[in-house]
């Protein structure tokens, strides 16, 4: 009792001279640290100090204050606390966090704070950015319109991403997550090569949060041998370094890429993983002392995330146009997509691409679950041409898994469930893609379009792949860059359904032109591959053994009916027409038996015109379906000079009125049509290739059919009779012809104007 007095004074004594040890101006701007370890350090004094503030220690190292507490100051340290003791003086440096900036980050690998660590020396000329910035407002955005490639099919068709978004990739470990983004940096490289000014280019920012170093340094090999390194910039957060720089080292990254959208370019951000950055902030928080909540992450884990990615944007006209789109990647624990961190990400995000382990597994790679995986913005960001191609795909996807489901309790399926499921099967083969291959924008559209219009039917699904490497190598590359212009027409996107006004009252919307003008070019680029290719009709028997009799011009072979007539009828003969024999027992005359029949003949999924009488011509103009080669009896045709020669004859060209089916009750008005629907109506979207002028233009001659039947519909409601009908329809046709003589590409570029 007597020693508490003293104890008193003891006490009131040492907070007196401790009071005075600094002066106001020292208790302010520096501090000592009270204590140390795990990466934070509790220091006294900082009065002045700003949430989120840097400051440095004595040793040099640099932290951030993130808890600012009545007794202390809790501070995070960028780097190792080993250098750090108690007492250490603490002073604050008025800044916030920033890093370097601009393209002398290009080819670089830096860590969290933008120091180099790829051994190259200090950076060049740029600029600092903070890392810590307000997302663009609503004013200063536009909504996502521009396509982003990314090399994979099953992405491109099926998921597609706009310049601007933020697409989720989430799936468990080793399923392939990686894997789509590296392959969308590739996929760059040869995009990059096709830009024509800067502001079309697409620069790539990878961040890797809590990898192995040799994982980091593995990806700089493949960049570096892909030449993709002098696009992109890395940023390194490894699993050696501190927390705190692993939750820095994305909002670095962003900085990085924002460089790029606020100066009219376009970026490209990766995320790989915000699943470590999370843990890493958890980590952080429950060491400064923070409460915690779901799964032990702090309250605003949400925040944390929706910040981040809320940054990348697609900016208005008015604010440079530029975009920076963001792939944010998360890792999750047997599949279960309902965790804390995925449903976070999830509702930020503008869409996911789910991967499975099972699917991974079954050799279905990349593994995307189609069913679960989404993109909201959607075909508002895919090429049109894409669009066309694959509009009911994954439609047929989502049957066939039904279907395939309930096929496996019973064997009896009818006709059209085997066809779905022949469909399906074909459907789920043709996405599949070796890793570190992206596949170019008009090599996909050619792969899908044959598989959704049922061309790889009745091929073995084990050659689907080889028939793909054979068909993509050995195009005709002038086809392939036709195609390309158009596509390039197409990243404008189509000015609405706009209605064309054509001389004689007639009146035609875009997307019926549109179509015309798709499949005109895609049926052409097919046909040719396998007029000019002899090697694809060998092939072609190689991959489907059954078709390869066929070709021998011995019969149907393999059990198959004959293309052109009756079940093993031979395509000699069906080369030859009619024979003597044949016109001997067959009554009527001779044209009549030579008019093409029609049957109802499934072959490869279309329904085809057939007689068994038809001629050269009308074969190889049928050649808009990949299993056809076997209908080319290539007896005497051993070139495309001996094709075209064949093709020029009038009797050929007669065939081919007749197999138009131009139907008219006056022949005058019928011949005319077919003039006009003759195939100098689209010579001038075909310059420079003269000999494919001779080719029809099967497609696109059905997308007019559909036109003419819809609108003969509603004449004849309006009373309008069949002659009179015929009339406008010429009057129609020429309006085409027309338009395309006079204005040439300039009439096809029309048609995919910006909004």
């Amino acid at each position: 009792m007597k020693n508490s007095p003293r104890a008193a004074e003891l006490t009131t004594l040492l907070e007196s001279r401790i009071s005075h040890f600094y002066t106001n101006f020292q208790v302010d701007e520096i501090g000592r640290v009270v204590s140390v370890g795990d990466g934070i350090a509790r220091v006294y004094g900082l009065n002045e100090i700003q949430a989120g503030e840097m400051v440095e220690f004595a040793s040099g190292v640099k932290g951030i204050a993130l808890n600012l507490e009545n007794e202390n100051v809790g501070i995070v340290v960028f780097g190792s606390d080993t250098a750090i003791k108690e007492g250490d003086l603490v002073k604050r440096t008025g800044s916030i966090v920033d890093v370097p900036a601009g393209k002398a980050m290009l080819g670089r690998v830096v860590d969290a704070l933008g120091v180099p660590i790829d051994g190259r020396g200090a950076l060049s000329d740029h600029e600092r950015r903070r890392v810590e910035v307000k997302a663009p407002g609503i004013i200063e955005r536009k909504s996502v319109h521009e396509p982003m490639q990314t090399g994979l099919k099953a992405v491109d068709s099926l998921v597609p991403i706009g310049r601007g978004q933020r697409e989720l990739i989430i799936g468990d470990r080793q399923t392939g997550k990686t894997a789509i983004a590296i392959d969308t940096i590739l996929n760059q490289k040869q995009m990059n090569s096709r830009s024509t000014s800067e502001s079309e280019t697409l620069y790539c920012v990878y961040v890797a949060i809590g990898q192995k170093r040799s994982t980091v340094a593995q990806l700089v090999q493949i960049l570096s041998e892909a030449n993709a390194l002098e696009y992109s910039i890395l940023v390194a957060a490894t699993a050696s370094d501190p927390a705190p720089l692993q939750f820095l080292a994305p909002y670095s990254g962003c900085a990085m890429g924002e460089y790029f959208r606020d100066n009219g370019m376009h970026a490209l951000i990766i995320y790989d993983d915000l699943s470590k950055q999370a843990v890493a902030y958890r980590q952080m928080s429950l060491l400064l002392r923070r409460p915690p909540g779901r799964e032990a992450f702090p309250g605003d884990v949400f925040y944390l995330h929706s910040r981040l990615l809320e940054r990348a944007a697609k900016r208005s006209d008015q604010t440079g146009a530029g975009s920076l789109t963001a792939l944010p990647v998360i890792e999750t624990q047997a599949g279960d997509v309902s965790a804390y961190i995925p449903t976070n990400v999830i509702p930020i995000t503008d869409g996911q691409i789910c991967l499975e382990t099972e699917l991974f597994y079954r050799g279905i790679r990349p593994a995307i679950n189609v069913g679960l995986s989404v993109s909201r913005v959607g075909s508002a960001a895919q090429l049109k041409a894409m669009k066309q191609v694959c509009g009911s795909s994954k439609l047929e996807l989502a049957q066939y898994r039904e279907v395939a489901a309930l096929a496996q309790f019973g064997s009896d399926l009818d006709a059209a469930t085997q066809a779905l499921l022949n469909r399906g099967a074909r459907l789920t083969e043709v996405p599949k893609q070796p890793q570190y291959a992206p596949l170019p924008i008009e090599k996909q559209i050619l792969v899908i379009y044959a598989a959704v219009n049922g061309f790889c039917d009745r091929m073995p699904l084990e050659k689907i792949e080889q028939f793909e490497k054979v068909i993509t190598s050995l195009i005709i590359p002038e086809l392939l860059q036709k195609l390309l212009i158009y596509l390039n027409f197409a990243l404008a996107g189509l000015k609405g359904n706009k209605i064309f006004r054509l001389p004689g009252g007639i009146q035609i919307y875009s997307n019926y032109l549109l179509k015309v003008v798709f499949f005109f070019t895609i049926g052409l680029i097919w046909r040719s591959t396998f007029l000019h290719m002899n090697e694809l009709l060998q092939a072609a028997a190689q991959f489907c053994p059954a078709l390869g009799e066929g070709m021998s011009g011995t019969g149907g072979g393999g059990g198959l009916p004959g293309p052109f007539g009756d079940p093993g009828s031979t395509n000699t003969t069906a080369l030859a027409g009619t024979s003597d024999e044949q016109a001997q027992a067959e009554p009527g005359t001779r044209e009549e038996r030579n008019a093409p029949r029609v049957r109802d003949a499934e072959v490869g999924g279309i329904v085809r015109n057939s007689g068994l009488e038809a001629s050269i011509h009308n074969r190889i103009l049928r050649l808009d379906n990949l299993d056809s080669p076997y209908l080319l009896d290539r007896k005497g045709v051993d070139s495309w000079a001996d094709v075209k020669a064949e093709l020029d004859g009038a009797d050929s060209q007669r065939e081919y009125y007749r197999r138009l089916d131009f139907e008219s009750r006056d022949p005058q008005i019928r011949e005319e049509k077919m003039e006009c629907f003759n195939f100098n109506i689209f010579k001038t979207l075909l310059q420079g290739n003269p000999g494919l002028a001779n080719q029809a233009p099967y497609k696109a001659q059905e997308v007019l059919d559909d036109f003419f039947d819809e609108r003969g519909d509603q004449l004849s409601k309006e009373g309008v009779t069949v002659l009179e009908r015929d009339r406008r329809e010429l009057s129609f046709l020429n309006g085409v012809k027309q338009q395309l003589q006079q204005n040439g590409p300039a009439f096809v570029k029309h048609l995919f104007e910006k909004d």
